[in-house]
């Protein structure tokens, strides 16, 4: 099933008003269009937001009944949708959709991994070893880099150890996924929202960590 992701002040962007006076439809009408237009891709595993330069197609997955070219143009006109060369590209895809296809990415080379590690079961090949935490530690630390938290490597790998030791695996992840601040300072507040005891030691060590690289 396709989905997308949608924050809901997109419902007062000022493009979801201009689509409506364009179409002359009310504005909660022109936010279901968007978001329809936002799940094409999904739908057709077009994950850098682009679409076959088809009105008819569009219109139709869109919901739109009327005339194909006015809906598609009250779009561009809208800055919804750009026109790019010999097809269309859903405007500030990336900013609206980005974290779900990082998010996708990383699941999807998951999967590879685990699919990897059975075909070598079978054939009895041996994988290299991982220690739980180890192997814990580096799925974290590559979550944190396919979603973008900005932070350097070293810090990085302090802040997860700590998270793994204090909180477990299941909520440090979760806690990723679901922190508006994709920062570890952010990350770090959603997993302890009253603060813990490792708390204050963990933001030293960091500090320490980070004069000693100077």
């Amino acid at each position: 099933m396709a989905h997308c992701a949608v924050q809901l002040k997109a419902a007062e962007d000022d493009k979801v008003y201009c689509l409506a006076k364009f179409l002359k439809i009310d504005p909660v009408h022109a936010f279901g269009y968007m978001v329809r237009l936002w799940i094409i891709p999904w739908a057709y595993q077009k994950y850098d937001g682009k679409l076959r330069k088809s009105p008819s197609f569009i219109a139709r997955e869109c919901g739109w009944s009327g005339q194909p070219e006015t809906f598609i143009s009250a779009l561009v006109d809208s800055r919804l949708l750009d026109e790019d060369g010999d097809q269309y590209t859903v405007h500030d895809w990336t900013e609206h959709q980005g974290t779900l296809v990082k998010k996708l990415s990383y699941d999807q080379q998951r999967k590879q991994e685990e699919r990897a590690l059975a075909k070598m079961a079978l054939k009895g090949e041996a994988p290299k070893e991982f220690g739980p935490d180890e192997e814990r530690e580096r799925r974290l630390l590559q979550l944190l880099d396919e979603l973008g938290c900005p932070n350097d490597s070293l810090t990085q790998r302090k802040w997860v150890q700590g998270w793994l030791k204090s909180a477990g695996y299941a909520k440090a992840e979760a806690a990723i996924h679901n922190s508006p601040d994709k920062t570890v300072v952010g990350i770090h507040k959603m997993i302890f929202p009253n603060g813990n005891g490792t708390t204050k030691k963990l933001f030293a060590d960091v500090k320490d960590l980070k004069d000693a690289s100077k």
